[in-house]
């Protein structure tokens, strides 16, 4: 189970860390139309009479999972926004406080001017 779990956070650090909402949209969508398919279902047997349908687990699974889908979709959006407000931000590095590391304090001060 660890493995498991190690191995979806490399995917998601890797392949998704800049583009959350293919991840989450692609649940999203998954789950969402489990949810509509048994909307539906649901619906044709209400229009063909075979009873009541209110009283039914799939209807309230049905809805369950149409909202879930919609709140992953939702949170990957958010993700997006989140992503693409701080595209510009973080990572920088600048070369001389690298020299200054590896040359010494004297030779990176005379590197700056």
């Amino acid at each position: 189970m660890r493995g498991l779990l190690d191995l979806l956070t490399v995917l998601l650090l890797t392949r998704y860390r800049s583009r959350p909402l293919h991840f989450l949209g692609g649940i999203g969508l998954a789950i969402g139309a489990l949810g509509a398919l048994g909307l539906i279902y649901m619906t044709a047997l209400w229009f063909l009479g075979m009873g009541p349908i209110g009283d039914r687990p799939l209807l309230l699974f049905s809805i369950m999972a149409s909202l879930a889908g919609l709140q992953f979709i939702g949170v990957g959006l958010v993700g997006e926004l989140i992503v693409v407000s701080k595209g510009g931000q973080g990572g920088h590095y600048v070369l001389d406080d690298r020299r200054a590391v590896i040359d010494g304090p004297e030779e990176a001060t005379a590197h700056a001017r």
